[in-house]
């Protein structure tokens, strides 16, 4: 997939910028493993682009992916 000429919510631009927050304050790095699972913040379920779960992923896999759950924890979590 080309992330330059491919089609993504104007969101997605900021996942990038969450993951490097997250990797230069806390010792995780691109292979830190995360889960894409149904996750409920509050009153608030985020979902994914496509309506499914992928599991288990590392950082570099969830960001490669655009994964709006793995996001979320990670801004969450920095």
């Amino acid at each position: 997939m080309n992330v330059i000429t491919s089609r993504r919510a104007p969101g997605s631009t900021f996942k990038p910028f969450s993951y490097a927050y997250a990797m230069s304050k806390f010792p995780v790095s691109p292979d830190t493993p995360i889960y894409d699972v149904d996750t409920k913040f509050g009153d608030w379920s985020p979902n994914n682009w496509d309506g499914k779960f992928e599991g288990r992923m590392s950082l570099r896999t969830a960001l490669d992916h655009s994964r709006n759950i793995p996001a979320v924890k990670i801004f969450l979590y920095a």
